[in-house]
């Protein structure tokens, strides 16, 4: 069996005083001797320690989950924060573009303008292509129509905002003006 420190050891956890407890509740003292007692809560003790074990590992492992979980959604809130900045960036470019298209300031825009698409390029983010592109709302945003022209109907003929995307994720829809079809320019 066990030595006398072992004992001592393994009734001093607070599973073998849990148990010692519940059994002082639910055995009637005057009906066992401590010898029987001490035996069963043994016996418990060595039938409970390895679920009590796994349920700590559980618990530990869940509550990795969960600040692996929390690390993930603070770095993408993060992103997405830098990405809303960048996006208004883009539109800010693109007020002061309209604004001084006529000015003696068009030339240093367009400098200013030409650094920003390197700057992105260098991040590997890329100009979403527009004008004579078929429209596609998953990278184009319709800001009006126009009569075609020399243009197939859905064809995008005007380009009044830029738009950006790095692979698959778009940072922002390029704002475009579509050619429609010659029976709805007459409906207008």
């Amino acid at each position: 069996m066990t030595d006398e420190a072992d004992l001592e050891r393994v009734l001093a956890t607070p599973l073998a005083s849990g148990i010692r407890d519940v059994l002082d509740t639910a055995i009637d003292p005057e009906s066992t001797d401590d010898e029987s007692r001490l035996a069963l809560t043994l016996a418990l003790v060595d039938a409970v320690e390895p679920l009590v074990a796994q349920a700590e590992r559980a618990v530990e492992a869940h509550a990795a989950a969960v600040v692996r979980q929390r690390e993930r959604e603070a770095t993408e809130a993060g992103a997405m924060g830098v990405l809303e900045l960048l996006a208004g960036i883009c539109d800010a470019l693109d007020a002061l573009t309209i604004e001084l298209a006529d000015t003696s300031h068009a030339m240093p825009l367009r400098i200013l303008s030409s650094r920003f698409d390197r700057v992105f390029a260098a991040h590997r983010f890329e100009r979403i292509q527009a004008v004579g592109q078929v429209f596609d709302a998953t990278c184009h945003e319709s800001v009006g129509e126009t009569a075609g022209g020399e243009h197939a109907a859905g064809t995008v003929v005007e380009e009044v905002g830029r738009g950006y995307r790095r692979d698959e994720l778009v940072l922002r829809p390029a704002r475009v003006i579509i050619a429609a079809a010659a029976d709805e320019v007459g409906d207008q």
